[in-house]
């Protein structure tokens, strides 16, 4: 069984799929340093190409996504859990029963706040958005907000869990294991 996790950027994505591989003992991949090594190493191809609409992206992302999983299922017996921000919800259907899926995002924070919060809670020191001047990255936390949004409602379309990171007081609470384990069904937290 493979589990994926999307999202929007700074929702959490990566730390609830390492802490979730860790407690089922399945492999993590994260699919945006995928997509990043195959736009650096070949960037002829369309996958992450400069000028790209997020839906190209995802679209580009799509057949190398189902691929892996066919070759990693074929050639291995493990089981996988893989995070990024170039998966969509109307997409998780094209990878059948053995994948589970949720999503993170923030759609109801106001810009200020989570900007606010970035900046005291860092990723990491070398994070780029600690090198990013105010105004854009508040700028880019409002294109991050709106597109939770938009996640949030494609959830509900296609029946696919979205999972708020913003506690009732407005702060980032995050996804626990257990959290994520209940939303994909798992009765037992123990692996």
């Amino acid at each position: 069984m493979n589990i994926l996790i999307g999202g929007a950027m700074r929702s959490g994505k990566t730390q609830v799929a390492e802490s979730l591989a860790k407690r089922l003992g399945f492999s993590y991949l994260s699919s945006d340093s995928l997509v990043l090594t195959l736009r650096d190493c070949f960037p002829e191809i369309a996958l992450g190409g400069q000028g790209k609409s997020y839906d190209e992206l995802c679209d580009a992302f799509l057949p190398v996504l189902e691929k892996l999983f066919f070759y990693l299922g074929k050639n291995s017996s493990m089981n996988y859990v893989v995070d990024g921000h170039f998966i969509r919800p109307r997409d998780i259907q094209k990878f059948g029963l053995s994948c589970k899926a949720f999503f993170l995002g923030f759609p109801g924070i106001d810009p200020e706040m989570r900007l606010s919060q970035l900046r005291a809670y860092g990723k990491t020191a070398e994070c780029y958005t600690n090198n990013m001047e105010d105004a854009d990255l508040l700028e880019r936390v409002n294109r991050w907000v709106e597109y939770s949004k938009s996640l949030r409602k494609e959830c509900l379309e296609y029946e696919v869990p979205f999972l708020d990171v913003i506690g009732q007081d407005g702060r980032f609470a995050g996804v626990s294991v257990d959290m994520a384990l209940r939303t994909l069904g798992f009765t037992h937290t123990t692996a």
